[in-house]
């Protein structure tokens, strides 16, 4: 009796295609799809944005999960600019309260989404009363050997870690998260309330889903 052997071609009409057993190789549409998809790990993942396949980076793992870190692909422009890192970094100017000088403006993000996060850390300045002007404020959050701790407004100078008489940098954590909800494709967030001496620097990274 001779053996038949029967090869399936990707193109033939019945068989499935190795995309589909790989679901997490398919591009969606945010890292919220995949992340619904039942791709939870964090890490690199391809997104169709307008028709063509954008990679970033999706935090799977962090406030719920299906978080989308916004890179130079996914937006018209920032000001700064976002690096090769998906990190805005900018300087800090001092200024006093309700100043605008601190702005960083994304514009034009080309996926939908209705909260976003920004993750904000001073490296050599203080940082005070960060919001996202456009967006309803959420809840803001410090981070405090290593877990995020909820503070009950970010410019509540009755409590720590705000509160030290002088404005200074003493005692104020370097690393902040403020969580929004909105839709608003172009948002400024503003670290204001610093005093005339904490000139210097800041990174930041933004997050959608």
């Amino acid at each position: 009796m001779t053996a038949i052997l029967l090869m399936a071609s990707t193109a033939s009409p019945g068989v499935i295609p190795f995309a589909f057993w790989n679901k997490c190789g398919i591009a969606r549409a945010t890292c919220l799809a995949h992340y619904n998809a039942g791709c939870t790990n964090d890490g690199s993942y391809d997104l169709l944005v307008a028709g063509a396949k954008v990679s970033t980076t999706c935090d799977m793992s962090t406030d719920g999960g299906g978080w989308t870190r916004l890179n130079s692909n996914l937006v018209t422009s920032t000001s700064p600019t976002i690096d090769a890192s998906d990190t805005i970094s900018g300087t800090n100017k001092g200024q006093g309260c309700g100043g605008t000088l601190n702005n960083f403006t994304v514009t034009g993000t080309k996926i939908s989404f209705t909260e976003s996060k920004v993750i904000f850390t001073r490296t050599t300045t203080i940082m005070q009363c960060p919001y996202v002007v456009e967006n309803t404020s959420g809840s803001s959050y410090y981070l405090n050997s290593g877990t995020w701790t909820s503070h009950p407004s970010v410019c509540d100078w009755s409590n720590p870690p705000w509160a030290n008489a002088d404005n200074n940098a003493s005692g104020l954590k370097p690393t902040w998260k403020v969580m929004t909800t909105g839709t608003a494709t172009t948002f400024h967030f503003r670290s204001v309330c610093s005093d005339s001496t904490d000139n210097g620097a800041y990174t930041a990274q933004v997050f959608v889903r």
